[in-house]
């Protein structure tokens, strides 16, 4: 990285300053956790009865609501009870209701509580306030879990492997949940015990209830966790996983037969050595990272390309970490497809850590290497120091490699300061690779704000291996807002929001800036309306090919373009009715002007839900763009999207899902069907078919691309491979 002596003596002074600053500076208001103690036991059975045993623990009760009332009493009464053995932690939610008949119980895939009384827990195994994991159960029984990062950061994709029931009373509904030792890594038996909080959600009265109180504004926070006291002499993380799978794949072109691609590469195991509660080792061999769940068609005018969420069980754990980060310099979908690779997590007291790395088969079938690793230090109750980097090497083609240093000092319930500096190395690079960026966010009571800057240099480019925006800018903005919670009257909750920004190439030729607006109300009956306008001047980048068809990606520089800028306002406005009736409709309209052109678009959507166990949606959405500076005809354009979507649970854990697209700018219909199959614990069938079909003119005799895709994989999990780790 080529940075003047100056620029990185500066850098040093700043996170220094931030080092003090975070061993110094007190939280303005205490926090006062509640305990719960656990109580050892013989292993309670999971059934969905309250039996007895539960009685050995005090249960942890009183709860209190966030929605729709902060800090009122809960209307229905939880208590929720916690026994140990050397194995496994166990709860036992008792969840008293005036109506058990009104109970919304519908039968859906894991990770989904729509419209469902549901219960969770959350806990910070290590008590570092800052990160834990989270699992609940719905009144179906569905299983819910993922994991939690800077505090109240929840991401669902998680899946551990736990065993749980529930049952109805005359009275109400119970929870029981057996969480075993090795589901998930853990600080062993802790003096000052583990952080701990406890969800209902009543779905007919829209009401969230906690044990340890927050507030509604800023949801659960691991940091505002009760504790957890009472564990001794509990069973180690140590465990083996190993999950082999086996892949087939089926493929027929437009007027071709149906060809067979299974190969030995379709065989992989991916395999998890934990030898301490510390550390874990993560092992893949040929990982199978096809996606399952389609990823559904967006309407995209810009020069971005569409995100895409990583859901692939190799990454899950180690992006917590990473996304910890305000630079986000490792974007694990660009490692598309990797022949091997291995991870190792670990914690130490207040010290985390990852490091991954692998071989990745890059879209030409070229080989690439690719590292990555990030640190973070906890200094005192809420605030972190972090280190990431990244490492690529695409053979004799080029490399890079990418660094950064980050710092978090929190005070008071949310108050923050955000400050970050990273740099690039890369083949080709000439002039100032790196970026620094600063914010501050601020909690009055009547208001709260968001105030930031940032700078890239020339030639920063961290997009080989992360997710980044133009180099050579500086760009800053502010956020300021405001929420209402009403305990009376037709409306339940407000909020109003507004950003300005301003952004210019760094040099000063251009500038570009804007602002929006925005509003959301819910009415007491559980309407919801928003709406807002933007306004502004935004670049887009011109190919200086772009004539003879050359395109480039983000991951481009402005070096490769000529900008431009265009100004833009657009209104738009969106409803949904009550969601908790079988019929919900929504409808979205925006227009405004678009690269010296107009749009108007329209999104509509209704949904069905005739049983506990199916829903089915139509969605149209329907853009028209003339006049615009990308349309190379300059001509009325329509972007039409019909989505049709059903899904279907026979069980808990047997699904179909089928979803039909229609896109009318590129006259194709596009096919996907799934059906997932959770035969054991942790152990999946999966069987997809794609097609995508011409519609010109629209007949079912067209043939299209097809696609069959089967996946098997087998979860088990011994104590008996790693010397000192005993047999289940």
């Amino acid at each position: 990285m080529r940075i003047s002596p100056s620029t990185a003596l500066r850098s040093i002074l700043i996170f220094c300053f931030c080092l003090w600053l975070a061993q110094t500076v007190e939280a303005a208001s205490e926090h006062v956790p509640r305990c719960v103690h656990a109580s050892r036991s013989h292993s309670p059975k999971i059934d969905g009865k309250f039996e007895a045993e539960w009685l050995a623990a005090a249960p942890a009760d009183s709860f209190t609501q966030i929605e729709p009332v902060e800090g009122a009493p809960a209307s229905m009464p939880t208590q929720v009870y916690v026994l140990y053995d050397d194995d496994a932690l166990y709860f036992c939610f008792v969840c008293a209701d005036s109506a058990p008949d009104s109970i919304n119980a519908r039968i859906l895939r894991r990770d989904n509580d729509a419209n469902c009384d549901y219960v969770a827990l959350g806990f910070d195994s290590f008590h570092d306030r800052c990160n834990g994991y989270w699992m609940g159960l719905t009144a179906a029984g569905g299983q819910m879990d993922g994991t939690v990062a800077n505090e109240t950061s929840f991401d669902d994709a998680w899946d551990g492997v736990w065993q749980s029931a529930v049952g109805r009373t005359d009275s109400g509904w119970i929870a029981e949940f057996r969480i075993p030792f090795t589901c998930f890594r853990h600080g062993g038996a802790r003096d000052d015990g583990w952080g701990i909080n406890f969800v209902r959600h009543i779905e007919r009265r829209k009401e969230d209830q906690c044990w340890q109180p927050v507030s509604w504004k800023r949801g659960v926070s691991v940091s505002e966790f009760g504790s957890l006291l009472g564990l001794q002499d509990i069973g180690s993380a140590q465990h083996v996983e190993i999950l082999p799978h086996a892949v087939g794949r089926w493929d027929a072109p437009s007027e071709g037969k149906w060809a067979s691609e299974n190969e030995f590469e379709n065989l992989g195991v991916f395999m998890k050595l934990v030898p301490s509660a510390a550390w874990t080792v993560d092992l893949a061999y040929q990982p199978d990272f096809a996606q399952v769940d389609v990823d559904e068609e967006v309407i995209n005018l810009s020069d971005y390309p569409v995100f895409l969420a990583e859901k692939r069980p190799f990454f899950l754990e180690a992006k917590t970490l990473f996304d910890t980060s305000p630079i986000q310099l490792l974007y694990t979908r660009r490692i598309a497809d990797p022949d091997y690779g291995g991870r190792l997590n670990g914690q130490w007291g207040p010290l985390r850590a990852s490091v991954l790395a692998g071989r990745n088969r890059y879209e030409d079938g070229n080989p690439q290497d690719a590292a990555a690793g990030r640190t973070e230090w906890n200094v005192g109750r809420q605030n972190t120091i972090g280190l990431t980097s990244t490492f690529l090497n695409a053979q004799d083609t080029f490399h890079a490699a990418t660094a950064d240093i980050d710092a978090r000092i929190r005070w008071g319930t949310e108050n923050n300061l955000t400050l970050a500096f990273a740099g690039v190395e890369r083949t080709g690079n000439d002039a100032q690779p790196f970026e620094a960026r600063g914010s501050l966010f601020m909690d009055f009571g009547f208001l709260r704000g968001n105030v930031g800057s940032l700078y890239r240099g020339q030639d920063y480019n961290i997009n080989d291996l992360g997710w980044g925006s133009y180099s050579n800018t500086m760009e800053h903005y502010l956020w300021v807002g405001k929420q209402w919670q009403r305990k009376s009257g037709f409306l339940q909750y407000a909020n109003f929001n507004l950003n300005g920004w301003q952004t210019s190439i760094a040099d000063g030729r251009f500038g570009a800036g804007g602002g929006n607006w925005n509003g959301y109300v819910r009415t007491r009956s559980n309407w919801e309306l928003a709406s807002g306008m933007n306004w502004g001047t935004f670049y887009r980048r011109h190919y200086a090919d772009e004539d003879e068809g050359e395109t480039g990606e983000l991951r481009d520089s402005f070096g490769q373009f000529d900008p431009e800028f265009h100004p833009n306002a657009d209104r738009w406005i969106w409803f949904e009715s009550d969601d908790r009736k079988p019929i919900v409709y929504s409808a979205g309209a925006s227009e405004g002007t678009f690269r010296e052109g107009h749009y108007w678009s329209v999104n509509q959507s209704a949904t069905v839900k005739p049983r506990a166990n199916l829903e089915t949606t139509l969605v149209v959405a329907w853009m028209r763009v003339w006049d615009a500076a990308d349309i190379n005809d300059y001509q009325l354009t329509d972007y039409r999207i019909w989505r049709w979507r059903t899904r279907y649970s026979l069980t808990l854990d047997l699904s179909l899902r089928g979803t039909v697209q229609w896109v009318e700018e590129d006259d194709e219909l596009l096919t996907n069907l799934l059906l997932a199959w959770n035969w054991h614990p942790g152990s999946w069938f999966y069987l997809v078919y794609d097609e995508t079909r011409p519609t010109i003119p629209l007949a079912w005799a067209n043939a299209g691309e097809r696609t069959i895709r089967l996946k098997l994989t087998y979860f088990l999990t011994t104590r008996g491979i790693l010397p000192g780790i005993r047999s289940s």
